[in-house]
């Protein structure tokens, strides 16, 4: 191959950050062959298709150039109102992901030992048979439940459709393995509302962000950039401010006005201490507390028995100067801090990350925060997001079979061993394993991986292997898909018709349409017709629940349903492209379409439709606890408490205790910080480990890009491998030199890695990326680096059942020859 100037400049970088990292000339190959693809564009007609990226939950707007028949660039959608033409470097390496030589080709069924990843092509009619006999063998036997569902994605019509086809075939066993957002469940026991939570950042003047990684692959990127550039602009008299709340000094804190290092696992103490502050320097917002607080002041109930406050709780127990030993954070900073939180506003806290060691007590005190500075459904601060409208489903009817079924205690435990879980997907692992309450007959995997993404991602392979049948949906052979019996591979997104669901954190309803650019390339199947035509082999119940003939049918019904709504706009080059500002309730005038046929044609040219309304401090809708108001006391929680507790026949404080809460009385119920479990340490493994995401991999579904290889940590000169974060004075400590090829060993076992002296990063802390160590997946990800999940502990939040993404370690120089 000719090495143009071109190609020579899309792997110079990847060839000498990948010697630093290792690899040596291995890179060059990879990248080499990589570029080499991505040339071959053939002559022909030139297009343009819009569609949307649905890597990761942002689900940006995209357009595809496409020449012939050959999709050869990724750009952003300059019309969606959202990301406005962003694009980040997932969704511009996306080709690599469509034109990868390790798709499955087409249905594969195992002819080895499971596992062994020995296959055999079959027919998609052999497959189907041998799959729908066994789900048909299930209800013959009574029983549905035995049928396991396990999905990577919660929001959209798709998601929707596989918990239609589990309902009426009568399994409870829908768990979802997307991270669950802690912030949504504050919502619910501060504000009884089941939602997402959604802040206003755009319009935000002061934001704390305990934690959350808003540039850097968490919730929406492209959004949260835009957004914080938009804070950072500010308007005549102020400039917006970030300040980001965590132990690393990640790309967030980069970007960041200021970084407050805090001792892991303690930034709901901090949340606490500034709202301390607030109360005691008389800076909060005494019109919302009054009109709107329940449990801030000490207060009798109906029986007469007093109950401890919120405000007491703060004064007493929240001073800066206890905080500061908790957090390592100086009073002087806590107080200063809460004093610009206040009168910069309207401000907003934000946070915590994902699998935080106790990310609901967490969540919830940084909300109390919100609701002490008045941020709570005002311009600025922290919203209920306004859904986007549901599909019209038909009423569902299970028959006699899948009721019984339904009736089952679920797999996972939620909801029973987790109080506030909706699904686990820790808890099923050892359900399978044990067979517990019952066993499980066949399990469908859609977009989830557990077998790679989960802690100790072998005990998860191992429950899998206990499952008889095992269907996986993934177009890669991913760690999981190596258990399945046959796979199913799905179209990727370039390929498929797809709902996209509104952005994670974003207040108002938007829809985003993905259309097909090209043609499948192989023998693939849209998973969603895979499951209408499973329905319809079913028949009875379960095809009168699903009776479309494919998911282009279900999109055109969603579709005709926002038409018949009469508000909102179809994307365009609209004079309120962009959320207004603020957001306002609007006055729509009826869509400008003089039929469905054409409202249709414009939503699939311009990628979709959104809402970009919001009417502030309509009570009624956004506090819907037992009080009306918002909850400092939790009746949601107490009541549920109460309620197990009495089933249990135990007491309330005894279930307290069984969460390892270390509070007794009122203060479970109010937002109270819980040290970490196992915050002391253990003498053998003395370190705090964090994993953290780089955009590029996030979970590791981008690790078989090789361009996204290419750009994982400048600030660590460390591509196509893992490498440890240390602090210069723990390197110091430990004897430890840049470069030095170290041994990072936890209970549950130990990885080789490459240490990177790291000032941005607390002493005592060390951290890794996750999304590398695959085993499987593709050439370019297998075998490049270490999956830091190997060493963590399947320990689970006691009260979400969430994994709890953090270890205690101890960390050596390795023994080099």
């Amino acid at each position: 191959m000719e090495l143009g100037r071109r190609t020579f400049l899309k792997v110079v970088g990847a060839t000498g950050a990948g010697v630093a990292a290792g690899r040596g000339g291995s890179v060059l190959g990879d990248s080499l062959a990589a570029a080499a693809r991505e040339e071959r564009v053939p002559g022909g007609l030139e297009r343009w298709v819009t569609t949307a990226c649905t890597l990761c939950p942002g689900g940006c707007g995209a357009r595809v150039r496409v020449i012939d028949t050959r999709a050869v660039k990724l750009e952003g959608n300059a019309f969606h109102p959202v990301t406005a033409g962003g694009l980040c470097p997932v969704g511009q390496a996306a080709l690599q992901s469509l034109y990868s030589p390790d798709r499955v080709k087409g249905p594969l069924k195992r002819a080895g030992e499971r596992g062994a990843g020995q296959w055999e092509p079959v027919s998609w009619d052999e497959a189907l048979a041998t799959v729908s006999g066994q789900l048909t063998t299930l209800r013959e036997r009574g029983e549905p439940q035995g049928l396991v569902l396990v999905m990577g994605e919660s929001q959209g019509l798709l998601p929707d459709l596989l918990r239609r086809f589990a309902r009426a075939f009568g399994t409870p066993n829908v768990v979802e393995a997307a991270d669950a957002d802690p912030g949504a469940t504050a919502l619910w026991l501060a504000q009884g509302v089941r939602a997402p939570v959604a802040y206003d950042l755009e319009n935000a003047r002061y934001i704390l962000s305990f934690g959350m990684p808003l540039v850097d692959g968490g919730w929406a990127p492209v959004r949260q950039i835009r957004a914080l550039a938009q804070v950072r602009q500010g308007a005549p008299g102020y400039r917006g401010k970030l300040v980001q709340i965590e132990p690393r000094f990640s790309p967030t804190a980069a970007r960041a006005d200021e970084w407050i290092p805090v001792n892991p696992g303690t930034e709901g103490a901090l949340a606490l201490g500034l709202a301390h502050v607030l109360v005691a320097d008389l800076l909060f917002d005494r019109r919302f507390i009054a009109e709107h607080g329940f449990g801030y002041e000490d207060w009798t109930d109906a029986q007469g028995r007093e109950h401890l406050g919120f405000r007491t709780l703060l004064i007493r127990e929240y001073t800066p100067a206890a905080v500061a030993e908790i957090t390592g954070v100086p009073p002087e900073t806590i107080r200063r801090l809460a004093h610009e939180f206040a009168m910069y506003g309207p401000g907003v806290a934000i946070g915590p990350r994902i699998g935080h060691p106790r990310s609901v007590e967490t969540a919830v005190a940084i909300h109390a925060l919100n609701a002490v500075a008045g941020a709570v459904d005002r311009v600025g601060g922290a919203l209920v997001a306004r859904s986007a409208p549901a599909p019209n489903w038909p009423e569902l009817q299970p028959d006699p079979v899948a009721r019984r079924g339904l009736a089952m205690p679920r797999l996972d435990s939620a909801g029973e061993e987790f109080l506030l879980a909706e699904s686990s997907l820790a808890a099923l692992a050892e359900a399978l394993r044990r067979g517990e309450p019952y066993p499980a007959r066949a399990l469908f995997l859609w977009q989830a991986n557990p077998a790679f993404a989960q802690p100790s991602p072998e005990r998860f392979g191992d429950a899998l292997s206990q499952v008889p049948f095992i269907v996986s949906f993934s177009p890669f052979l991913d760690e999981s898909a190596r258990y399945a019996d046959f796979i199913l591979p799905d179209h990727v997104f370039l390929e498929a018709w797809e709902h996209v669901a509104p952005p994670p954190g974003l207040p108002y309803p938007v829809v985003t349409l993905a259309q097909p650019v090209v043609e499948p390339l192989y023998d693939t199947r849209h998973a969603g017709d895979v499951v209408l035509g499973l329905a319809t082999t079913l028949g009875g119940s379960v095809r009168e629940a699903l009776p479309q003939a494919d998911f282009r049918e279900i999109l055109t019904a969603y579709a005709r349903d926002l038409y018949r709504l009469r508000r909102g706009m179809v994307f365009s080059r609209h004079e309120l492209v962009g959320p207004p500002q603020p957001l306002r309730e609007l006055d729509w005038a009826p869509l400008p379409y003089a039929s469905f046929e054409e409202f249709q044609a414009e939503l699939i040219a311009n990628g979709g439709w959104f809402d970009p309304s919001y009417r502030y401090g309509e009570w009624a809708r956004v506090l819907r606890t037992p009080s009306g108001k918002f909850e400092f006391h939790s009746q949601v929680l107490r009541r549920m408490v109460a309620t197990r507790a009495e089933t249990e026949g135990t007491t309330v404080q005894a279930f307290l205790d069984r969460l390892g809460w270390i509070v007794t009385d009122d203060r479970a119920f109010l937002p109270h910080y819980e040290p970490p479990a196992g915050g002391a340490g253990d003498a053998r493994f003395p370190r705090h480990l964090l994993p953290f995401r780089v955009l590029a991999l996030m979970d590791g579904r981008g690790a078989n890009q090789p361009f996204l290889q290419e750009v994982l940590a400048p600030h660590a000169q460390a591509q196509w491998g893992s490498w440890m974060e240390l602090n210069p004075e723990t390197a110091v400590e430990l004897g430890i030199e840049d470069g030095d090829r170290v041994w990072v060993e936890s209970s549950v076992g130990r990885a080789q890695v490459r240490a990177r002296v790291y000032a941005g990063i607390m002493p005592g802390v060390v951290a890794m990326p996750e999304g590398q160590g695959h085993t499987a997946v593709g050439r370019y990800a297998a075998g490049k680096g270490v999956n830091v999940m190997e060493l963590m502990a399947p320990d689970a939040d006691p009260l979400t059942g969430a994994p709890i993404l953090t270890a205690r370690v101890r960390v050596y120089r390795a023994q080099e020859a």
